[in-house]
C-alpha cells in the first residue's frame, strides 16, 4: 500500500500540499551539467510513513515526460515519523534541453 502525493511546478516553484506528505522548499539546481532538485519532505500525518520516495519527472514544452529519477529522503533511516521534516535531492546527469517544467512525487509504502 502507498501513498500518492503529487506537487506539479513550473520553474517558478509552486507546490501543492497533500494530507499526509508536503513537499517544502523545493528548488531547481544546476551545477556543472547536473540538474538537482532539493527540498523537503514533512509528514503531516498522524503515523509514520515508511520508504519515503521522491521522484521527479522532467516535462518538455510539449508537456512529454523526457526524463525521470528518484531519491529517497535522508539521511537514512528513510522514514518520517509524524510531524518529522527530512531533506531529499534528485539528480540528472546531462539533462536534456529544453526542459519546459518539473513535476515531483512524493510516496511511502510499508515495505
Amino acid at each position: 500500500a502507498s501513498n500518492l502525493h503529487e506537487a506539479s511546478s513550473t520553474r517558478d516553484s509552486t507546490a501543492t500540499s497533500s494530507p499526509d506528505l508536503a513537499i517544502l522548499n523545493y528548488r531547481a539546481i544546476m551545477n556543472s551539467g547536473i540538474f538537482q532538485i532539493v527540498g523537503e519532505v514533512e509528514n503531516r500525518g498522524i503515523a509514520e510513513s515508511r520508504y519515503v520516495k521522491v521522484t521527479v519527472f522532467l516535462i518538455d514544452q510539449l508537456g512529454e515526460v523526457v526524463d525521470q529519477n528518484f531519491s529517497y529522503v535522508r539521511p537514512d533511516p528513510p522514514h518520517l515519523k509524524a510531524g518529522q521534516n527530512k531533506s531529499f535531492r534528485v539528480s540528472f546527469l546531462n539533462p536534456r534541453p529544453r526542459i519546459a517544467k518539473y513535476k515531483i512525487r512524493v510516496e511511502s509504502s510499508l515495505f
